[in-house]
């Protein structure tokens, strides 16, 4: 009888139940036990010790690609990059976790079949020596190398959150600066097509030459970040009451950036309300000159 222990239960019953499922077979499998409080038994080895091993490896490697990875990538972060605070760890994770089941390698299934062929050559030695052994021992120390792989997918993660956390300072800084301006119009309807156009509140069209005579210079010298001087420098300095951002590219970077620093003050509309809006204003200002 080789036993195989587990540090949480759940991890023992999730294997036994990856080994069940993998029975392609109405057989009853009698050569595996779950046992609550200390995990799984395996009955002594036969003839049938090929397609045991197989089977047990799979349910493994499956198991560690969907839980354990998860848990070193965490390791990783605490172990190697000294981070101690649990909000930016799991922050960090989550980054990681993305990048790392999107990547290349992890749609790849060679990746998978090697992980499972060194699971099962492992696996065999400790079956066949009839020693029981920890889980989490084995995955540690037989799959090393699949946990140093992780460590490009964890410093990738960590630029990424701190290009983000510059990225968030940099708006709040933005957003700060534009509460404590005097707004310059009560309305400014931006439409976007690729590039930029700023209307006033009665639709009046503001040329490059117009934008950049709102323009705070003191904005530009003293903040240590590039702000562009086309699009947000003149829209924090202008600092409407209301901003009306006519758009189809909701996923658009700039788009986002501008919603981020207006917040309550932005109103999101499509192009097509743009047109409609303004062909509305027009009849009804041409209408009262009549009047």
């Amino acid at each position: 009888m080789v036993s195989i222990f587990f540090e949480h239960d759940r991890e023992a019953w999730k294997i036994y139940q990856l080994v069940l499922h993998g029975n392609k077979s109405t057989e009853i499998d009698e050569w595996i036990r779950y046992i609550p409080g200390k995990g799984l038994d395996i009955e002594e080895l036969d003839e049938n010790l090929q397609e045991r091993v197989e089977r047990l490896s799979w349910a493994l490697q499956k198991f560690i690609t969907a839980a354990k990875v998860f848990s070193w990538i965490e390791g990783i972060i605490r172990a190697k990059f000294y981070y101690q605070d649990q909000h930016e760890i799991d922050q960090i994770a989550y980054i990681a976790r993305s990048i790392y089941e999107t990547s290349e390698t992890y749609q790849n299934n060679k990746t998978h079949t090697e992980d499972r062929i060194i699971i099962a050559e492992h696996l065999r030695g400790m079956l066949l020596s009839g020693v029981s052994f920890s889980f989490d021992s084995f995955a540690t120390f037989r799959l090393k190398g699949r946990q140093e792989a992780l460590l490009p997918v964890v410093e990738q993660a960590i630029d990424e959150y701190k290009l983000e956390q510059d990225y968030q300072n940099f708006i709040q800084t933005l957003r700060e600066y534009m509460c404590a301006q005097t707004s310059k119009l009560s309305a400014l309807h931006l439409l976007h097509d690729g590039l930029l156009h700023f209307y006033t509140d009665s639709f009046k069209k503001l040329e490059s030459g117009e934008l950049f005579k709102f323009i705070d210079r003191k904005l530009l010298s003293e903040n240590p970040m590039y702000i562009d001087s086309g699009t947000i420098a003149p829209l924090i300095s202008i600092a409407p009451q209301k901003l009306f951002v006519y758009t189809d590219e909701l996923e658009s970077g700039l788009i986002q950036t501008i919603t981020r620093i207006f917040e309550e003050r932005s109103v999101l509309k499509s192009k097509k309300s743009f047109f409609k809006e303004k062909a509305y204003y027009e009849r009804l200002s041409n209408k009262n000159k009549v009047l």
